[in-house]
């Protein structure tokens, strides 16, 4: 193909649209994963000279082995390329390419077709065969091919992206014409899914029947085949639990008279010393979790001011004096009076907004006298650790090496100062982790310790933890900010108690079982008895002493919950939720789609509490009747258009894949029926 300056763009496809359903992208067929030999198609080797037959429109389609297995070939050889060229990788598969051939004859049958200068100019405005300048170039278009569709030959290659063009085209035929979904049809469906119903419901409350049960009527064969069920053991099996002792510091515990003071004594010690750019580095590291000035109060960036002003104000006071002596001696070496000039004026660093500052700057002004606090601290604790942990003597057991009795203690003692806040925290009695939390000075929820700790099994007992933990989990509250270390103590595993052992939890949870069970009944006889005697709900009810209300109409948009899901924190309060009118309406309301479906005068199952108010619910449908077209919101019409959109997509797709393809138009391969796609993926013929 010679070298163009320009194509002019043809857009025509020949034909008639009657049968443009027929056609789909490929992006949309429901293509499989797997590509295999061609023989494993039928039985190898075949000469038949219809290996491969199917009939559209009346018209008989057959294809001999060796075209079939020379045109497969071209067409593996340009899906390999297909990423790059449309961006809709294909695995190159062989049920792919038969749905192909069979598309392909579909659209000739319609009369739909490619021409020419379609395919060239397709191939010579393509970005992947360009030079540099944006012009067509041979020897680009010539690399292309052998690079990314396995050297695939020109006239091949022509051909394969005649047929790719086939369903590219006909993508924007099926969005224009098919997928057009008008109000009408998204009304009426909408409609259909979400009429409005008119209600009548019951209501038996779970309390008063708990209340008339006594744990003397439990017979204790029931309490231990209720025991037995694996789900309520489940339910009383204990956490895991561990005894540890554990050394903490938090920064702002730590007073900064304190910290000179310490930082001076343990000068000599290298491992406590700050390197030059250490706490700059560490800053940088975590800056945009945790040292981040955007979005911090005023009075928080006044605070990380005043911790670093005195510090920045010698610092710059001693920076001006310097530069002076250096103006003034360079004036002296020239022979000048410095003593006439003014000196150069004060700036106050402070007076450029804190985000607007360079990264260094803005450590110096604002985050230096705190993250060099943290950093030493951590210094310290990792000190603390190696002095705490035993020096593994030689020809000892493998693994690390436990912990004396007491280590940690003395460690923390002999490293601790008045004012640095150093703690040392002991817990005896074994604690889940969700007690860890609970910890006054040590825990908090969601910190580091607790998962830490729920990590370690038996055989950590006795080893120290090798890390430094954050003490908290929301690093960038500065006021809770430290370290941690640790070391297990003891391990009680997780286990199912013994029934004597929680006997009394077990019996309240029967008894609350049968309860609810004993309510659930009452509603079910009622609904008998209503649907027998052909009674109203009401009507019923009042017959058995239970109370009725009426609701409606409304749909699932219609309504709104009248109660604030907080509104009931306490257990107590929650049971006689449904004591609330609107908590028993919201209750019923929104299990509208559990009696959606039930005619008029019909009745719903019994509904379970979903909503806790301590009640369960038998509803009646009065009156069903279509919501009007006003009711219907915007989104709503656009979800019920894509969500038509999408089932056509789909019944589209399937219909026009391999597997809706085959039995369609007859396929045969090699004299047989072709197999299904299960069949293909195992390679049977």
């Amino acid at each position: 193909m010679a070298k163009q300056d320009s194509v002019s763009i043809t857009t025509r496809l020949g034909g008639n649209r009657t049968l443009v359903l027929l056609i789909v992208i490929s992006m949309l067929l429901l293509f499989t994963v797997d590509t295999f030999i061609v023989p494993a198609l039928g039985g190898g080797g075949s000469r038949a000279p219809d290996y491969v037959r199917y009939t559209v429109g009346g018209r008989r389609v057959e294809l001999s082995m060796e075209k079939f297995q020379s045109a497969y070939g071209d067409w593996q050889k340009f899906q390999a390329g297909q990423t790059m060229l449309s961006g809709r990788p294909r695995q190159g598969g062989t049920e792919e390419f038969l749905a192909d051939l069979m598309i392909g004859s579909l659209a000739a049958e319609a009369g739909v077709s490619v021409p020419d200068d379609t395919v060239r100019e397709f191939i010579a405005t393509h970005p992947l065969f360009q030079d540099r300048s944006g012009d067509f170039d041979r020897a680009v278009y010539a690399e292309a091919r052998k690079r990314f569709f396995n050297d695939i030959p020109e006239r091949a290659f022509e051909q394969e992206a005649r047929r790719h063009l086939l369903v590219d085209h006909y993508t924007k035929i099926y969005a224009n014409s098919f997928m057009a979904v008008g109000d009408d049809e998204c009304w009426q469906r909408w409609k259909a899914n979400h009429p409005k119903v008119e209600v009548a419901y019951a209501w038996q409350p779970v309390a008063p029947v708990r209340e008339g049960m006594k744990p003397e009527d439990v017979a204790e064969a029931d309490l231990e085949a209720f025991w037995k069920d694996p789900a309520v053991q489940t339910r009383h099996r204990t956490q895991d639990r561990r005894a540890f002792e554990a050394a903490a510091v938090r920064a702002a515990d730590c007073e900064d008279g304190a910290l000179e003071k310490a930082r001076e004594e343990w000068k000599g010690e290298a491992s406590l010393a700050l390197g030059e750019t250490e706490a700059f580095e560490f800053w940088s590291q975590w800056r945009s979790y945790d040292f981040d000035l955007e979005g911090r109060s005023p009075e928080e960036i006044a605070a990380l001011r005043k911790e670093n002003e005195a510090r920045v104000d010698a610092e710059d006071e001693a920076h001006r004096k310097r530069s002076e002596e250096e103006r003034r001696a360079k004036q002296a070496e020239k022979g000048l009076d410095p003593s006439g000039e003014e000196p150069a004026p004060v700036v106050d660093p402070y007076d450029t907004p804190p985000l607007e500052l360079e990264e260094r700057e803005q450590f110096r002004l604002y985050w230096r006298a705190r993250v060099e606090k943290e950093v030493f601290l951590r210094k310290l604790l990792e000190r603390v650790r190696l002095d705490a942990s035993p020096a593994k003597a030689p020809g000892a057991p493998a693994g690390p090496a436990k912990v004396e009795k007491g280590a940690l203690e003395a460690a923390v003692a002999k490293w601790s100062r008045p004012g640095l806040g150093l703690r040392f925290f002991r817990q005896e009695t074994p604690v889940d982790q969700y007690e860890v939390e609970k910890m006054e000075g040590l825990g908090l929820p969601n910190c580091p310790l607790r998962y830490a700790l729920n990590d370690k099994k038996a055989e950590d007992v006795g080893v120290i933890h090798p890390e430094i933990l954050q003490r908290t989990a929301s690093t960038s509250v500065l006021e809770e900010r430290g370290w941690v270390i640790f070391v297990p103590t003891d391990h009680l595993p997780a286990v199912v108690p013994p029934l004597a052992d929680v006997r009394g939890k077990v019996l309240e949870e029967l008894l609350s079982r049968r309860a609810r069970d004993e309510a659930r009944s009452r509603l079910s006889r009622l609904r008998k008895a209503a649907e027998d005697g052909r009674l109203p709900l009401e009507e019923a009810a009042k017959a058995e002493g239970i109370a009725t209300a009426a609701a409606g109409p409304f749909n699932e948009y219609t309504w709104r919950p009248p109660l604030a899901k907080d509104a009931l924190k306490d257990e107590a309060s929650r049971a006689e939720a449904w004591k609330d009118e609107r908590s028993r309406l919201s209750a019923v309301l929104s299990r509208y789609y559990t009696f959606r479906e039930v005619p008029a005068g019909g009745f719903s199952e019994v509904l379970d509490d979903a909503e806790g108010t301590g009640a369960l619910y038998l509803v009646q449908v009065k009156a069903r009747t279509d919501p009007a077209f006003e009711e219907m919101t915007q989104a709503q019409l656009a979800a019920e258009r894509r969500s038509i959109g999408r089932q056509r997509l789909q019944d589209l797709a399937k219909e026009l894949s391999y597997a809706g393809l085959k039995d369609r138009l007859s396929l045969f391969l090699d004299g047989k029926p072709a197999p299904e796609p299960e069949e293909m993926r195992r390679g049977g013929g």
